[in-house]
C-alpha cells in the first residue's frame, strides 16, 4: 500500500506541483443577453408615447437586517450604532419605477421575495 507521503514525492518527481486555482472570469457579455435587450428596446421605443400603456421597471435587492448597524451612512444627529449586527430581523426591498411618470414605489417584506408578493405590490 502506497501512503499519501510517497505518492506526493512521486508525483513531484514526475514534474508534476501543485498550482493554485485560478478563478474564472465572469463572461461581461453574451449574445442572447445582448438579443433580449434589443428586443426591449424595440418595445419600449413602440410604446413610449402611448398614453393607454404603462411602462414600469421593477427590482429586487437582498435583504437587508434591521436594526442600529452602520452601513457607511452618515448622519446629522449624533447618532451610536452597535458595534455587532446581531438579530434575525430582514426586509427585502422591492422597487417599482413607473418610466412613463418617472415615480418610484418601495414595498417590503419581511418574508422571502416571491412571484405573489411582486404582484400583489405591482397591483398595489
Amino acid at each position: 500500500m502506497i501512503n499519501q507521503s510517497t505518492l506526493n514525492t512521486k508525483t513531484n518527481q514526475l514534474g508534476y506541483k501543485l498550482e493554485k486555482v485560478k478563478k474564472t472570469k465572469p463572461v461581461k457579455r453574451i449574445k442572447e443577453t445582448d438579443a433580449i435587450f434589443e428586443n426591449l428596446k424595440k418595445v419600449h421605443d413602440e410604446y413610449r408615447d402611448k398614453d393607454n400603456v404603462l411602462r414600469l421597471s421593477v427590482d429586487t435587492n437582498d435583504r437587508v437586517k434591521i436594526g442600529p448597524f452602520s452601513r457607511g451612512g452618515k448622519s446629522r444627529t449624533n447618532t451610536q450604532a452597535v458595534d455587532h449586527d446581531f438579530g434575525n430581523e430582514f426586509i427585502t426591498p422591492f422597487g417599482i419605477l413607473d418610466v412613463s411618470n418617472n415615480q418610484l414605489h418601495l414595498e417590503f417584506t419581511k418574508s422571502k421575495m416571491t412571484a405573489d408578493f411582486m404582484v400583489d405590490a405591482i397591483e398595489a
